[in-house]
């Protein structure tokens, strides 16, 4: 199962680097291709401005102030196709171990998934668009669509990009409503194979026959409000969280039991290894925050700024 892991995590980082010098829209099938998410269902027109896009799938409360933000910030709106069960049968036929069939029966909200690609025009104060950004624009366009939209996101020049997905549920006072619930957002992925591994593994997870495994271990039922109950548990930031400090404290317990230090030294390795690990995140956190260049992170630069550098 590791191996899987980490191959269907190669996969992803190719498809992320085959997207820099490509249209967003071409790059964004080829890489949901990747984690087997495929449909001929396109709509005709599938791209539009910003302005076009409203016009098209107009919202019950038109006019709003996340409306005009939306529309000032993108530049172009494609709707990259729509899965459907159809789709999810024919991936499945492909695979003599699949889950039990897919079922977008009555009994599921949700009858399909639609996929678009965003493109941003760049702030006027150069800053990158945050997670509120993308939340809002996500909801912009989840409420002008009756079925669930996966929107990936990248700011013109940039060579990242992010992607917002917002649960639904049925409104308790209206069976013809749906309830845009909360938005979660992967941002600032990087197109490259260097991408970080916590945005290559959560994507690696999304593969549609990971979703559906964990559907199945979870008591789900086959058909798209289980799916999206995988999405969402996927994406669940309690749970990443959870995860991450887990494998922090294998990590440090490790340390702490191989790793040497000074003898005359006076704190005890559990305190040298914390020390550390404090410093490394708090560098990572400036990192990401842009509050330092980040050249100084790339050792092929770093040798030019510094004086007879020597990597032992």
């Amino acid at each position: 199962m590791a191996t899987n892991a980490a191959s269907q995590e190669n996969v992803v980082k190719a498809a992320l680097a085959d997207m820099r010098a490509r249209p967003l829209a071409d790059g964004a099938r080829d890489l949901l291709a990747a984690l087997d998410y495929k449909s001929r269902r396109i709509p005709s027109p599938a791209d539009y401005s910003a302005q076009e896009f409203a016009d098209r799938f107009p919202a019950d409360n038109p006019n709003t102030k996340s409306e005009r933000e939306f529309k000032a910030a993108a530049q172009a709106v494609s709707i990259l196709f729509q899965v459907t069960d159809t789709e999810i049968a024919a991936q499945a036929q492909a695979d003599m171990f699949a889950a039990a069939g897919f079922d977008a029966s009555d009994e599921s909200l949700a009858q399909s998934l639609i996929f678009a690609a965003v493109e941003l025009t760049p702030r006027d104060n150069d800053l990158p668009y945050s997670r509120g950004h993308y939340a809002r624009f996500a909801r912009e366009i989840n409420k002008r669509v009756k079925a669930p939209v996966v929107a990936l996101f990248q700011t013109e020049g940039a060579d990242e990009i992010s992607i917002a997905f917002i649960g639904r549920r049925q409104s308790k006072t209206d069976a013809a409503r749906d309830v845009l619930e909360k938005v979660s957002v992967i941002r600032g992925v990087k197109l490259s194979e260097d991408a970080h591994r916590a945005h290559t593994t959560i994507l690696a997870e999304l593969h549609l026959d990971e979703r559906r495994r964990w559907m199945t271990d979870h008591a789900k039922r086959q058909n798209f409000d289980g799916l999206m109950d995988a999405w969402l548990a996927a994406l669940d930031t309690d749970a990443l969280n959870k995860k991450f400090y887990q494998e922090l404290y294998k990590w440090f317990q490790r340390a702490v039991a191989i790793a040497q230090f000074p003898p005359n030294n006076r704190l005890n390795p559990k305190e040298h290894v914390i020390r550390m690990l404090t410093r490394l995140i708090f560098i990572w956190f400036i990192k990401e925050k842009r509050l330092i260049h980040p050249n100084l992170f790339v050792e092929e630069r770093v040798k030019e700024l510094l004086n007879g550098y020597d990597r032992d």
